[in-house]
């Protein structure tokens, strides 16, 4: 019989959950939604082809961004005329310093300047 003990704490290891609440993934989705939209070339947010793509809070949804646990989703519109690989890089990183996971970007679509409405999302 040795002498070791029943149960030995791990100081590494979390107990906190690790999912956050619909208020933070609310805030968090808002603060993103805000970021890439402040991206030079991004014309609006999109919410797919049939409007999935959104972060669903009670009585709410945030257009063109999903976050999951293990990654996010960025979709948007492009302005005609901007180099889209410079744009989707702009993007990922206004994305990712906020979600502190990995983003994948998706431009859905390119409009010219002139044909922006002042919306900000587009389904």
């Amino acid at each position: 019989m040795t002498d070791q003990p029943a149960a030995v704490a791990h100081p590494t290891r979390s107990t906190a959950p690790t999912t956050q609440t619909p208020d933070q993934d609310g805030a968090l989705a808002d603060s993103v939604l805000v970021a890439v939209t402040a991206v030079p070339g991004v014309a609006a947010m999109h919410s797919g082809r049939f409007g999935e793509v959104a972060t669903y809070l009670s009585g709410r949804r945030v257009p063109g961004v999903q976050l999951r646990d293990d990654r996010a989703e960025v979709h948007v519109v492009a302005h005609w005329g901007r180099d889209l690989l410079a744009t989707a890089a702009a993007v990922r990183l206004a994305a990712e310093s906020l979600a502190l996971r990995p983003v994948h970007v998706v431009i859905e679509d390119v409009i010219h300047p002139s044909d922006s409405t002042g919306s900000k999302e587009t389904t």
